[in-house]
């Protein structure tokens, strides 16, 4: 392997730059030769910029923090979790520390193998949708250890969902881990993919995941994302999206916890009548960041997205939502909607938000606004005015808040699990009665 000079001089760099390099650089050597072209540009990328800091615009407003005077170690290798999927009957595949476990069976036209099995085809097409756009991408491209590639072959409608777990474990030090996964759909098929995010351990943890999913002719993808880490857990996630002609995406973000927790997603919807629904829930606790930066492309012309998110701050939380609509030339007859509504528990909640658009074709309809807010209390004393103590009409008005969100989850499981876990100690009966027509 050739040495790329370096344009950060080491005593400049972070202990969590350092550490992550010396073990990147240390795989790259290992794989450079096996299949992984990608690597090595991935690597000189990340030494020339290093990671992402606060004078970065895309991170002004979310840094790592104190976390990167932190010395991260790789995690114990060959741990194994047994983790129940959410449905029985769903194709399920699990990560621990970002190593992908025994691959399972698949039904006809779907075909999951390891990145490092998958061929020159299908390999190629890693980093080709999201290169190395910061330095947490390129930290994953570089020293990812194996990934996983998803192919449904064309015409072919998978009836199960696609769980894929991913669990990240810091028993006794701070542990780093990286996924990568690739996601190849035909023309006119449909698949649903899970992602559920975990930890395990009270030390502190950093994961680094990247998905590249490409959306044949035709066909229809909807793509769950839940995040729940434990106090001390810290996750940089890309997404990235390719729609070809007619295709159709619907990304459902839901962050329930976690110390950091930023998610970039990107779609790019380069055929005509393409369209994307994009709707997220972020819940910033305590002591706690949540970002959440969404990119959509319109690059051909009759395409469609919907994007609505919503976050729910408590007090002494942080969150983030920065989202840009481009609309390229020539993508005429655009429809693009973009909506972000804030609700903040207490004085000392902060929410940046940044919705944009940009435009560069004629013909177009588009829109974006976002709101920041507390909790009406000409509501609340409505509901204490009827026998609802303060705390518990608190409970109520947040979780109508974000009940209609929840409630768009295309998962059953997971609409479930989201609404058991947001909706508190409401009583079902309670919830059922008193939060229709509500709204914050």
């Amino acid at each position: 392997m050739t040495t790329m000079p370096s344009a950060i001089p080491p005593q400049r760099r972070s202990k969590l730059e350092a550490s992550l390099l010396s073990a990147i650089a240390e795989r790259v050597g290992a794989l450079s030769t096996n299949g992984s072209p990608w690597r090595e540009p991935a690597l000189h990328f990340l030494q020339q910029n290093g990671l992402p800091a606060r004078t970065e615009e895309a991170f002004r407003f979310s840094p790592i923090g104190a976390v990167s005077e932190q010395v991260f170690v790789a995690p114990t290798e060959g741990l194994v979790l047994q983790v129940a999927p959410l449905e029985r009957a769903a194709i399920s595949l699990v990560f621990v520390n970002g190593i992908p476990q025994a691959l399972p069976v698949t039904p006809k036209g779907v075909v999951i193998v390891r990145l490092s099995e998958a061929g020159a085809a299908v390999g190629s097409k890693v980093g080709s949708l999201i290169h190395q756009q910061d330095g947490w991408v390129a930290a994953n491209t570089a020293g990812y250890a194996d990934g996983i590639a998803v192919v449904v072959d064309d015409a072919t409608e998978v009836a199960q969902a696609l769980e894929m777990t991913f669990v990240q474990t810091a028993e006794s030090a701070a542990t780093y881990s990286a996924s990568r996964v690739v996601i190849l759909v035909g023309h006119g098929s449909k698949l649903s993919v899970v992602e559920r995010h975990l930890s395990v351990g009270d030390a502190k943890s950093l994961s680094n995941q990247v998905v590249e999913c490409f959306v044949g002719a035709g066909s229809t993808v909807n793509h769950s994302r839940w995040t729940e880490l434990g106090d001390e857990a810290h996750q940089v996630a890309a997404t990235a999206v390719s729609l070809s002609d007619g295709a159709s995406y619907y990304s459902f973000a839901l962050n329930h916890r976690g110390k950091y927790v930023r998610h970039d997603l990107q779609v790019r919807l380069k055929g005509r009548h393409a369209s994307a629904t994009l709707d997220g829930l972020y819940y910033g606790r305590t002591g706690q960041l949540v970002d959440n930066h969404v990119r959509v492309w319109h690059e051909a012309p009759e395409g469609s997205t919907k994007e609505c998110y919503r976050g729910v701050v408590e007090n002494q939380g942080k969150g983030v939502f920065d989202g840009i609509i481009y609309v390229c030339k020539g993508a005429m007859k655009t429809d693009a909607r973009q909506e972000n509504r804030n609700l903040l528990l207490g004085p000392e909640a902060v929410v940046y938000t940044k919705p944009h658009l940009e435009i560069d074709a004629d013909d177009v309809a588009c829109s974006h606004g976002a709101t920041v807010g507390q909790l009406d209390e000409n509501q609340l004393f409505y509901l204490q005015a009827r026998g609802i103590d303060a705390a518990l009409g608190r409970e109520l008005l947040t979780w109508a808040f974000a009940k209609e969100i929840v409630e768009r989850c295309p998962y059953a499981p997971l609409r479930a699990l989201a609404t058991a876990k947001l909706e508190g100690k409401l009583r079902d009966e309670v919830a059922a009665t008193l939060t229709e027509g509500l709204s914050v």
